[in-house]
């Protein structure tokens, strides 16, 4: 690979990094939010960024996972 597409790839690589710990660090200031990351990521196929884009993008599976988490 060309030394200057190598060297955008590694640029690319490390702000995915930054952003990964961002998602990261946010998730975790807030309860709800890790008990809804990691009920998402115990279902088998379901990773970061799967688990990421469902609790941003979709609010009906921000609603029942808010039923599923809270204490009955």
């Amino acid at each position: 690979m060309h030394k200057p597409i190598q060297t955008i790839l590694n640029t690319i690589k490390k702000e995915l990094q930054g952003i990964d710990k961002q998602l990261d660090k946010l998730v975790n200031s807030v309860s709800e939010g890790r008990q809804r990351h990691d009920l998402l990521l115990s279902t088998e196929g379901v990773g970061n960024v799967l688990a990421y884009t469902l609790m941003s993008e979709l609010p009906e599976v921000k609603k029942s996972l808010h039923l599923a988490v809270s204490p009955r």
